[in-house]
């Protein structure tokens, strides 16, 4: 039973172990395993690769030249050869005209005339077979007599100059150029060959001159002599301006200076529309 000291604490009671009797284990015997048997690899016999015999490539015969025994041979040499030239170019020529003026030329001339505003001088005016001339106003006289007289009186007062030559001369010039035009290619016969409307006619439904101009320089074989002649004629549409702004003018000194080359443009341009006429439509 707990007492209680004076304190206050509190003490278990004491037990008499006098008369217990000691407990003392008794030996175990001591636990072993067992022996664990040893186990071991039975002996592999040895294995040994057999010795390979060796292999030696056999030695190839050595190839020798025969000699050869070249006394008796000729020395050989080459032939000489002929000097090679070029053949020379042909001189590209117009047909049936003796002058070729560009457009360039003349528009360069009037320009350098208004850049440095003093005339200059005076080139060299070249000369028109006169007998050419005379065929082709043969040409436009079986095409249309009034062709032929106002070719006449162009190159007449072109001439001789004289009063107001030049209005009179530019104005021959213009109705000749166009009336040629149309009557070599004319509207019903352009038309169906017209493949671009938008560009290849006016604003009334008809064919442009350009479009004329291309339509007659179709049937030209030669290809690189087709777009000389396009370029030509081209040019003829340009001179043709100046020509209308000459018929309205007052003065034109620039113009009248080169007009020796607006009658060799005009004469080409004039003498290619009348052969194509004479070809009839392709």
């Amino acid at each position: 039973m707990m007492t209680v000291a004076m304190d206050g604490s509190r003490k278990l009671p004491e037990l008499a172990v006098s008369g217990l009797i000691a407990f003392e284990p008794s030996e175990l015997p001591a636990f072993r395993l067992p022996e664990r048997p040893v186990f071991q690899l039975p002996e592999l016999p040895q294995f040994q690769l057999p010795e390979l015999p060796q292999f030696q490539l056999p030695k190839p015969p050595e190839f020798q030249l025969p000699e050869l025994d070249l006394s008796g041979l000729i020395a050989f040499e080459p032939p000489e050869l002929p000097a090679f030239q070029l053949p020379e170019r042909p001189v590209f020529q117009l047909p049936e005209h003796d002058l070729t003026v560009t457009a360039f030329s003349l528009l360069s001339g009037l320009n350098l005339r208004a850049q440095f505003g003093s005339p200059l001088p005076e080139p060299p005016r070249p000369s028109i077979d006169s007998r050419r001339s005379e065929s082709l106003e043969l040409e436009l006289a079986a095409i249309e007599p009034a062709f032929a007289d106002q070719f006449r009186g162009a190159r007449l007062r072109s001439k001789e100059r004289g009063p107001d030559w030049l209005t009179q001369a530019a104005t021959s010039y213009r109705k000749l150029f166009l009336g040629l035009l149309h009557t070599a290619a004319p509207d019903e016969l352009v038309l169906p060959w017209v493949h671009s409307p938008r560009d290849q006619l006016d604003c009334r439904g008809h064919p442009t001159r350009p479009t004329k101009i291309d339509w007659l320089c179709r049937s030209i074989r030669d290809k690189r002599y087709r777009r000389f002649v396009r370029i030509e004629l081209s040019f003829a549409l340009e001179v043709l301006d100046l020509l209308n702004q000459a018929v309205h003018a007052t003065e034109f000194p620039e113009l009248e200076e080169s007009f020796t080359s607006v009658d060799a443009r005009m004469e080409f341009a004039i003498r290619h529309i009348a052969k194509s006429f004479r070809r009839g439509p392709t």
